[in-house]
């Protein structure tokens, strides 16, 4: 005679208990996601299952960002682009609209940005930005920031307490060095800002080296 039971068996009350786990997590996910978002392009998430697996491990590589938006959290960590590394993103995107007091990326940059190939496209990696107080480059660099195998560079160092370019407080002029030379950026840019790429690829063109 067939036995029947008004209580699920103990194997399908652990596979319910784990699909449940694995929805929280899925959510979990889903809600770091927007919150990274924020950082990114407007409306672009889980499009499909190859970009959802993009995002969802861009997202473990970056969890603790997402964590963190206020001055209490940043504290003083310090973080710095290194030659060859790829732990960077969001390449020509405006780094301190996230990695600031107020934002949610882990951090708080004092000077960022993204370098590009002539084309003004493709990212070009592994070079050096060296910050001079004076147009004429004359002496040693009060900085020298590695652009990292992204194209990205940034330090959340204090690049010169009360520095002064040309006569102006927190102005100095950027140069980017190449195995093809130096290319001397025409105009100063405030420490005040920080955020290259606040203006290069929005008002202004990219930043590139040959």
């Amino acid at each position: 005679m067939a036995r029947f039971s008004l209580y699920p068996e103990k194997k399908s009350r652990k596979q319910l208990q784990i699909k449940l786990h694995l929805n929280c997590h899925k959510l979990l996910i889903l809600l770091a996601l927007i919150i990274l978002n924020a950082c990114g392009e407007p409306g672009k998430l889980l499009s499909n299952e190859e970009e959802n697996n993009s995002e969802i491990k861009n997202l473990m590589q970056h969890m603790p960002e997402a964590k963190c938006n206020n001055s209490v959290c940043h504290g003083n960590e310090i973080k710095v682009s290194k030659l060859g590394a790829l732990i960077s993103h969001n390449t020509g995107k405006d780094c301190l609209a996230c990695h600031s007091v107020e934002g949610a990326g882990r951090g708080i940059f004092t000077v960022a940005g993204s370098i590009y190939k002539p084309d003004g496209v493709t990212p070009y990696p592994n070079l050096k930005v060296k910050l001079f107080v004076g147009e004429n480059r004359l002496g040693s660099p009060v900085a020298v920031l590695d652009v990292d195998g992204n194209g990205n560079f940034f330090t959340t160092k204090e690049i010169m307490r009360g520095g002064k370019g040309d006569g102006e407080v927190g102005y100095l002029y950027p140069s980017v060095i190449s195995e093809n030379g130096e290319y001397k950026m025409p105009k100063a840019f405030s420490l005040s800002v920080g955020g290259c790429n606040s203006c290069h690829g929005v008002d202004v063109a990219r930043i590139f080296a040959e």
